[in-house]
């Protein structure tokens, strides 16, 4: 006798506009691309929590980004796997919430080639001095100003995963010396050299760019701050798709005003969320990017779903997740 269908409760919020809206139709389209998979799973829908508490109860999958933590466990007693609509993960920590029995993975890479592009786009604007034009616009000054070609200079990425790892497929095609940095050290076939993250103060100084893409967790808050951007070779350029947190902003100003970093490119969360240091609007030589820069609605719904769609297949031979969360690691 074939086993019941996995019931998947699916959290919409509309705050979240459309491009995290997950309909049955988009759902049933996807799942067609994985055969055998999408039939043994069932879907309630809902939207702002209306049935949350109903829903919940006898779902054995959460799809969703914002739903009430603190009371899962009770509320939801047949959960066991949690997949959230978004690659990031600081919302939700610590991660002390998550009942024992419960999985979480993100949807890790749905950005990734969005954001490939558009890192690529940020090197190659830093390489022929954008941030410096912008500043010189906004003071009325013509200042022409000229630099080298990007093939052979060193791009180092801290964070090589999803993101980090479409960044340096994009910049080695611009004929660029990839450096990388993770935790594991793990080789990246675009990575020309891996280092692990206790040697980030090594490999700093040999960067003519640098890319980060961290996670924010509880182990790399103010990752990059003033030991770090003492480090820098003079006049190297920065560019920063990880959360607020993992830079220091008082350091990356005073970096900039005093020349040691020679542009910055940053794509922040919105000032009305989280606290900015005012004078990140008229620091030199900073392009600000309103936290949208690796946004693709065209497609990050079914990339959302095709993370969500390889994850299940693992899950329903009882294998590793691919974008399984580590308690510890918190990513």
């Amino acid at each position: 006798m074939s086993r019941a269908k996995r019931k998947v409760f699916v959290a919409n919020m509309r705050s979240l506009g459309p491009v995290f809206d997950m309909t049955p139709e988009l759902i049933t389209r996807v799942a067609g691309r994985y055969p055998g998979v999408g039939e043994q799973i069932e879907c309630e829908f809902d939207y702002d929590l209306e049935n949350f508490d109903t829903g919940i109860r006898s779902a054995e999958i959460l799809i969703g980004w914002e739903f009430p933590r603190e009371r899962l466990g009770e509320a939801a007693p047949e959960l066991r796997w949690i997949h959230l609509m978004g690659a990031g993960l600081d919302q939700c920590l610590p991660l002390d919430w998550l009942p024992a029995r419960v999985s979480l993975t993100t949807s890790a890479g749905a950005h990734a080639i969005k954001a490939g592009e558009f890192l690529a786009t940020a090197v190659l604007m830093l390489n022929n001095r954008f941030p410096a034009f912008v500043t010189n616009q906004r003071t009325g000054h013509f200042k022409p100003i000229v630099s080298a070609p990007i093939t052979g200079k060193t791009l180092l990425l801290i964070g090589v995963g999803g993101i980090g790892g479409a960044a340096a497929d994009r910049c080695k095609a611009l004929g660029m010396h990839i450096i990388g940095v993770r935790p594991s050290a793990q080789a990246h076939p675009s990575v020309d050299e891996m280092f692990d993250v206790s040697q980030l103060h090594e490999v700093i100084p040999r960067a003519d760019f640098i890319v980060i893409s961290a996670p924010l967790t509880s182990h790399n808050r103010g990752l990059f701050s003033n030991a770090e951007f003492a480090r820098l070779k003079p006049g190297a350029g920065l560019v920063n798709l990880a959360r607020h947190a993992v830079v220091d902003e008082q350091a990356m100003i005073e970096a900039l005003e005093d020349g040691r970093l020679g542009g910055a490119i940053v794509d922040v969360e919105d000032p009305d969320h989280v606290a900015w240091d005012q004078r990140m609007w008229s620091v030199p030589n900073l392009v600000i990017v309103p936290h949208c820069g690796t946004n693709d609605p065209a497609n990050f719904k079914e990339y959302i779903l095709e993370v969500f769609f390889e994850n299940l297949q693992s899950y329903l031979e009882d294998k590793s997740m691919k974008t399984l969360v580590g308690r510890e690691r918190e990513y």
